[in-house]
């Protein structure tokens, strides 16, 4: 089971090590309670809102790796394009073409608002 840290990290952890269906269920109200965010479990996997605790953005939902190895020219190509279109990376790009070629635009990243500018922060 996948952890992200935090709440869902604690409960995931609760509710494995929890053996009843009916112990399963008092951890997810007592833990959701807590928390005071929402909690669900369907199909074994827990589901709480993800947000940064530093309050990044929203996340983007369930995701899944592709990867692929392009020619150093193709590459090159490829990134000038997604920086033509304003994509701020490489994936948002390379998922909207898959979207588009599959028929799926719901699930295109829409290209960086260029109104809105990234901070300059540096690591500590």
């Amino acid at each position: 089971m996948q952890r992200d840290g935090g709440y869902g990290a604690m409960l995931a952890t609760l509710l494995e090590e929890t053996a009843s269906a009916e112990d399963r269920e008092t951890v997810t109200q007592s833990l959701a309670t807590r928390a005071q965010m929402p909690v669900t479990v369907t199909g074994g996997r827990l589901s709480t809102p993800m947000t940064n605790a530093r309050g990044g953005r929203p996340s983007k939902g369930p995701r899944e790796l592709l990867g692929a190895r392009a020619h150093v020219p193709l590459a090159e190509a490829a990134r000038s394009r997604a920086s033509e279109l304003g994509f701020s990376t490489m994936n948002d790009y390379l998922v909207s073409l898959i979207a588009q070629d599959n028929s799926m635009p719901e699930y295109a990243p829409r290209p960086a608002d260029p109104t809105r500018l990234e901070l300059p922060i540096q690591a500590a």
